[in-house]
């Protein structure tokens, strides 16, 4: 709430003036922002010092009442040169802000030309997306899952496109700048309407088979927004969707990251019928166990694993470990990036439910999904197996 988070600022301001000198001026720049201008540093040493104490200041946990928070700090340097403006030195510390959350938050960066060549783009990226959905650029894309043992399309991943004047800008360089401008729970929410209004017209058509699920990325962000659930919840309403039909992916890096403070909104999402998935499943290395008290249904593998399996003895014995141990605590696993042969055949020894990848299908457009595979001659119950 507000009040907590006035009060976290608080806090935070008084580490942070406990760490500069006498005659440094720290300010709120907006926001959960600061700035901190050190006068007569004499040399890099001091500055790396104090980026550290900050650092560490931050990490302490703050007790707010019966809240204990933990928070890190993502910090961006800049030297001045004496010809610098003041703008100009916020514009660079700010580039250099952004690189220190890129490299994984929590640390520190230096300021340099090629950062702010980078920010420039990503500030591009930022007002280029402000427009992006008034202007309907985003599209909205399928890649079919496939069940492994029957070869059948039992769900789409819906996924993100961005054409911006004839060029497609890739999600992977777009979807982390939606993340760090607050422009992804905008885009969320578009994604998540669009899913279901799919899938509203599929169910009228009778095109839909009734273990048909859609899933739709969720980010870290959107699950913080206190009105996600009642969002979600009256956009099935107004489609009259199932909501058995509609599954969110989070990934597990996000989810381990705070998982405490994301418990409840997916336990409330769990309640009005929505499925819950765990992407990337390998990358976040966390445990298991810690998903029996969430409504995780499915566990999708990343594809780093799935790469590896004929190569790398290791990541065989670990990816079947995770199929094993997700099938004792009675969730589906998805094995994603599926490109080969080989890889598919190991994963229907190893008994993995379900598969998407190349291997199958690329990512194609909602239009070309009722003809390649609702039309009657590829109903979904037909087996898509070894198709390009």
């Amino acid at each position: 709430g507000h009040d907590v988070g006035d009060q976290l600022l608080v806090i935070i301001a008084e580490r942070l003036m406990q760490e500069v000198r006498a005659g440094d001026t720290v300010a709120r720049f907006g926001g959960d922002e600061f700035v901190i201008i050190s006068e007569q540093v004499d040399d890099s040493v001091s500055i790396v010092n104090l980026a550290e104490r900050i650092n560490n200041a931050l990490r302490r946990p703050i007790q707010i009442g019966s809240h204990r928070v933990t928070s890190t700090v993502s910090l961006g340097v800049i030297v001045g040169n004496g010809h610098d403006t003041a703008e100009e030195l916020l514009q660079k510390s700010d580039a250099a802000m952004y690189a220190a959350k890129d490299s994984g938050r929590d640390g520190w960066k230096f300021y340099s030309d090629e950062l702010q060549v980078k920010a420039k783009k990503q500030l591009d990226l930022v007002t280029g997306l402000r427009n992006a959905l008034e202007k309907n650029e985003i599209r909205m894309v399928m890649q079919p899952i496939i069940d492994i043992r029957t070869g059948r399309i039992t769900g789409a991943e819906a996924l993100m496109r961005w054409t911006r004047n004839g060029e497609v800008i890739s999600p992977v360089d777009f979807i982390p700048v939606a993340e760090t401008s607050g422009m992804i729970n905008a885009l969320g929410k578009w994604s998540f309407d669009r899913t279901v209004r799919v899938c509203a017209d599929w169910q009228k058509r009778e095109l839909l088979a009734d273990d048909f699920i859609f899933s739709v990325n969720i980010s870290t962000r959107q699950l913080l927004d206190a009105a996600i659930t009642e969002f979600m919840d009256k956009t099935l309403k107004k489609y009259d969707v199932n909501p058995r039909h509609v599954q969110l992916e989070i990934t597990e890096t996000s989810l381990m990251h705070d998982i405490a403070a994301t418990r409840d909104i997916l336990i409330a999402l769990g309640e009005i019928g929505l499925k819950i998935a765990v992407d990337d499943f390998g990358t976040g290395y966390s445990s298991l166990a810690q998903l029996v008290r969430l409504p995780v249904s499915c566990l999708k593998v990343d594809r780093m694993f799935v790469n590896d399996l004929t190569e790398n003895a290791r990541t065989r014995a670990l990816t079947d470990s995770i199929i094993s141990m997700a099938h004792i605590l009675d969730l589906k696993v998805v094995a994603e990036g599926v490109e080969t042969r080989e890889q598919l055949e190991f994963l229907k020894e190893h008994d993995c439910d379900l598969a998407q990848g190349y291997y199958f299908h690329r990512p194609i457009e909602i239009e070309d999904c009722e003809l390649t595979w609702l039309a009657p001659e590829r109903a979904p119950s037909t087996p898509l197996i070894g198709a390009q």
